[in-house]
This record gives C-alpha cells, structure tokens and sequence, in this order.
C-alpha cells in the first residue's frame, strides 16, 4: 500500500510513512529476539490506533492487526513412539466415542431439505437453500432448539452416537489437547508419567492449519494425509472461511483445493459453492454436496474460528463438513461441566476429588477443584495495617479446605444457570499465598459471579518434563487428532 502512494498524498487517510513504518516492522519480525518482537507490536498498536477513524461506523472494527506463531528451538520428543501414551490415548478413544454423536443441527439440516425437496431430492442453489435456513439477526425457532438439544444430549447421546453421515461430511473424530506431568523425559519413555487431559476440540486437522507455513512441506505432507484418510475415496476441498478473519486465518488456507464462498478471494483450482449440488440420499438419509460431474465432495473445515463461532449459512454448512458433537466427560475443560458444577454452588465450599484412569491413575480427566462461594475467599479489610492479616487468613481458608497455594480460578455463574458462566471464561492464575495476587482476583470477578472453581495447577510446577537449553521447565500443551471410521 505504501508502495502505491506518491509522497505523502492527500487521497490517502493514512500517510505514505506510517504504512512504511508498519511494514518495515512487521516484515523483520521474524529475525528479531521475543523482546524486540514485543517492543514492535507495542508500536504498531500505537502507530494504527488512529487508522480505525477513517473506516465506515458500521465496520466491525479488528481486535487487533498482528498475530504470530513461532516455530522453537526445543527438542520436543514423538510421544506416540511412547507405547504407554499411544496406549493411553486408544484407551480413551474407546472411552469417548460412545459420547460423539451426530449433531441435531444436521437433522435440522437435513429435514429441512427433505421437507423443500423431498425423499433423494436435488437442489442445485446450495447457496439459495442454506440462507433461507439462517436468517441474520432474525428468530429462528428451530435452529435454536436443535443447539438446545445438543447440549442436553452431552449427558447422554445413546443412539446419535452410531447414526450416519454423507460422503461429505468427516467421520467421527476429535482433537484431545493434554499435557504430561513427569520429572524428567527419561520417566516419560518409561512410562512413569501422567497424562493430563485438558479439552477437546475438532479433530480434522484445523488445529494445525495454522502452522503448515511455518514448518515447511513435510507436516503440510503430514496434515493433508491426516485429512485423505479422514475421507477415504472422496476427493476433498477445503471450506475457506476468510471474510471474518485475522491474519492467522489466513494461515490456515491453501492446504487443500478450496470450496470458494460467495465474497471470498479465488484461488487455482478452486470451486464454488454455485459449481455444486446438495443431494439427499435416501437409503443412509444423509445430505452430500456434489460437483456437477456428480462426484462427491469431501469437505474439511480447516480454519483457526471454531465452527460453533460461525455465522449465517456457513455455519451450517460447516455442519455439514464436520456434524460432530463431543459430549464426553472425560476432560477437564470447566464449560462442559458448567452443568454439573453448578449443583455445588451452594453456601459451602465443595472439594471434588481427582478423577484418574488407566493403570497406576496414569490419565487425569479431571484436576481436583473447589466450588467456592465468592464472599468466602478472603479479601483486605479497611483499616489492615499491613497484609499480614490477609496472608494469615488465607493461609487458613487454604489449609481448612485442602486447597494448593497455586490454583487456576474460573467464574461460575451460580445455581439455576445449567449451562452458563460468567463473561470471562478464560481462567486465571493465582496463588493463595500471595495478598496482591489474591487481590487482583478480586478486582478481576465480574458483579454476576456467584461462585468460583479453584482448580488445582497439574502438572506441578516442578514436574513439567520438557526442559529448556538452561535446564528451566517449560510448559508443553500436546494435541492428538483421533477418528473413526463412519458407520456403515
């Protein structure tokens, strides 16, 4: 941009310098030290602030412009050459496929067409049918009771579990993100470890897109096979959802053929959604896009934005790419279980034990944690000489409790709030033997907090494996793809 003004013309809003400036420091990024790097997105946030008042009011307005991912120096080990991790990861597999079934926003799909087209019906406007589907900003009753029914079907999902999908859609499959707790990597080959379940997400590959780049044409080898396998016989696209994006979205994109929406940018060998056919098939009653030779599309949402986070008819046609839902038990992400969490949000503070499984306890789903009425955490009282005080009263409410200096803490919306939480979900770090830190918890809570879930920080501070070039620990996240073939 900067190269097409001429001097600092008046026809640009922004001088012909500052976008210079911008470039000059995003392009060195990469051969800069961390200090620098964070030294320049500090200018930049300075340097752009102003530009949003030259776009239109009604623009949504970036949350920011930089986002970057970094390759590192560590040597990180293949834990699946590891017998007891590959072994532990299958086990639960096993344990939480029963719990993926097929999502009601599918069915709402599905009949939906059944109902415009009829049984083995053709629409040949996939565009013109997904939009009378998802109208913006507009009640829609039905799409609305379909996620409702998803999310009281997480306690039991039974037959949905086992139905059926198209050619197009992805087979059974999730994302487990976990971490290893172990003194030394030595215990880890040994098989003296525990495996720390943290979430789940998607598991077709889009948690990886984003550094296919970064690492070169091997893992991009890597990935792409991931996703052939995942739709066996089926040539596959890629759904390119840029509209609503950042620049690690754009990351993501060019890993496979693309399938082009309507204001999206081509691509070579691209399709659009105007090239192909949405068809019902009778006898699996299942829903699959074609193109217009009649060969099946297999199509794998790969973006950075979680489906769910989607809007308008993309989400429902990423719905149809990936109509999964994972409603198993066995992690320890506190949304999920906001339901069952809130039958504890009572007057008293309420220890849940640590859940393990495997041999020795080895696999942790869930971290041991407290649900802890806000008023009961200790807080300064006017008029404290010093923090002494706080210390010691936190010292007791910590010990009476059994609860660990050093907690993660997650807001919980309270009794009668089933599936809710607080507007911030993302937890925070705080140690119960520290006032200032204690404090800051409490300037962090929002008004409508009720109760908290303090969580025990596993693995143990000094039990992360992975060490640094100085021998210092570094907390490692591990993410694991698993699928399964689609029932017959």
């Amino acid at each position: 941009m900067a190269g097409l003004l001429d001097g600092d013309s008046p026809a640009s809003p922004i001088a012909r310098a500052d976008l210079q400036r911008a470039h000059d420091l995003g392009s060195r990024a990469r051969q800069e030290n961390a200090t620098d790097r964070i030294a320049a997105a500090a200018e930049l946030q300075e340097l752009t602030t102003s530009w949003n008042e030259h776009s239109d009011r009604s623009e949504r307005k970036p949350s920011g412009l930089i986002y970057e991912d970094r390759e590192t120096g560590l040597e990180l080990p293949d834990l699946l050459s590891v017998p007891e991790v590959q072994a532990d990861l299958t086990a639960l597999g096993s344990q939480m496929r029963p719990h993926l079934f097929r999502s009601h926003l599918y069915d709402f799909l599905l009949d939906s067409f059944v109902t415009e087209f009829g049984t083995g019906g053709v629409c040949r406007d996939p565009l013109g049918f997904l939009m009378r589907l998802t109208v913006d900003r507009d009640a829609n009753p039905p799409f609305e009771h379909a996620l409702f029914a998803d999310m009281t079907s997480r306690r039991n999902p039974g037959e949905r579990a086992w139905l059926p999908v198209g050619p197009t859609s992805a087979p059974p499959n999730t994302g487990v993100f976990f971490q290893l707790q172990a003194a030394t990597q030595d215990d880890v080959r040994a098989g003296k470890y525990q495996l720390v379940v943290n979430q789940f997400g998607a598991g077709g590959g889009g948690l990886f897109s984003r550094f296919s780049k970064l690492f070169g044409n091997g893992f991009r080898r890597r990935l792409a096979s991931h996703v052939e396998r995942s739709w066996a016989g089926v040539r596959c696209r890629e759904l390119v959802v840029w509209t609503d994006c950042n620049t690690v979205q754009a990351e993501c994109g060019g890993l496979l053929p693309p399938l082009s929406l309507p204001g999206e940018v081509g691509a070579d060998e691209g399709m659009t959604l105007d090239e192909t056919v949405l068809a019902h098939d009778p006898d699996s009653h299942t829903l699959s896009l074609f193109d217009r030779v009649g060969d099946p599309i297999g199509l794998a949402y790969l973006g950075l934005i979680p489906q769910h986070l989607l809007q308008s008819y993309v989400r429902l046609l990423a719905v149809l790419a990936d109509p999964w839902v994972n409603g198993s038990p066995h992690s320890d992400y506190t949304l999920t279980k906001a339901y069952e969490l809130s039958v504890n949000c009572g007057n008293d503070v309420v220890a849940l034990p640590r859940v393990t499984d495997g041999p020795q306890g080895r696999v942790v789903t869930r971290r041991a944690s407290w649900i802890v009425p806000t008023g009961s955490v200790p807080r300064p009282v006017t008029g404290e000489p010093d923090e002494t005080g706080l210390a010691v009263r936190l010292d007791a409410f910590r010990r009476i409790h059994g609860i660990p200096e050093e907690v993660f803490v997650h807001q919980l919306a309270g009794a009668g709030n089933a599936f809710s939480m607080a507007a911030d979900r993302k937890p925070m770090w705080v140690s119960l033997a520290s006032p200032l830190s204690v404090g800051v918890l409490h300037q962090w809570l929002s008004p409508e907090t009720s109760h908290l879930r303090l969580v025990e920080a596993l693995p143990q501070r000094s039990l992360h494996p992975q060490r640094d070039a100085t021998g210092c620990p570094r907390a490692t996240e591990h993410v694991a793809l698993l699928s399964w073939p689609k029932e017959n």
